[in-house]
């Protein structure tokens, strides 16, 4: 069963994750997100991104459909996701969850590390805000507290580091909280009402 920081951590990535704000995840959310990264991301080295990231879509949403025994799924909710999710990440199963945490990294690297040298510079971690439409301001500090080693660049194990403490640290250990930006500060911008008083 996930903990409540866990769930907080999951529903942060919801917000990322909805694209067009209206409360729910649809595939054409992760579309669109992958439509941006193709925005950022244009190294000959991923001719095929595009079409990389439509079959990863296609197979997340397929793996979705099957989680809930449902071929006609459009959609998830909040608590959906967050059960969903916390299938793919409860720390019951810590060995599982790595395997499942190191492919996460694994694609996010190959993905953004654009200069494929298996790590990823700040220019490259700041594309991830970039792509997500995450607010940018903090990237450099969370580039830096994962920089163990201090080289100027983030490689997989120091990734990997930080999304295992992202998704199975409470939020008081900081390390991973960074990796898709500031806890709680997302793109969205509550819509102001387009109706008069009369």
């Amino acid at each position: 069963m996930l903990q409540e920081f866990q769930k907080q951590k999951l529903l942060h990535l919801f917000d990322i994750l909805d694209f067009n704000h209206n409360g729910i995840l649809q595939k054409d959310d992760f579309i669109s997100i992958a439509k941006n990264i193709d925005m950022f991301i244009i190294t000959h080295a991923n001719a095929d991104l595009h079409s990389t990231l439509v079959n990863d879509i296609n197979s997340l949403w397929t793996d979705i459909q099957q989680f809930f025994n449902n071929k006609s799924l459009l959609y998830l909710t909040r608590d959906q996701w967050v059960s969903y999710m916390g299938h793919k990440f409860d720390a019951k199963s810590l060995r599982e969850t790595s395997r499942k945490i190191d492919k996460l990294v694994i694609w996010l690297t190959h993905i953004f590390d654009q200069s494929s040298d298996d790590k990823l510079s700040k220019l490259e971690f700041l594309t991830i805000f970039v792509s997500l439409r995450v607010p940018a301001k903090r990237a450099e500090d969370c580039f830096d507290i994962m920089d163990h080693d201090r080289d100027g660049y983030i490689s997989e194990p120091e990734i990997s580091r930080a999304a295992r403490h992202y998704f199975l640290r409470d939020i008081d250990h900081e390390e991973g909280n960074g990796l898709f930006g500031l806890l709680g500060a997302t793109h969205f911008v509550e819509r102001k009402s387009h109706t008069r008083s009369r």
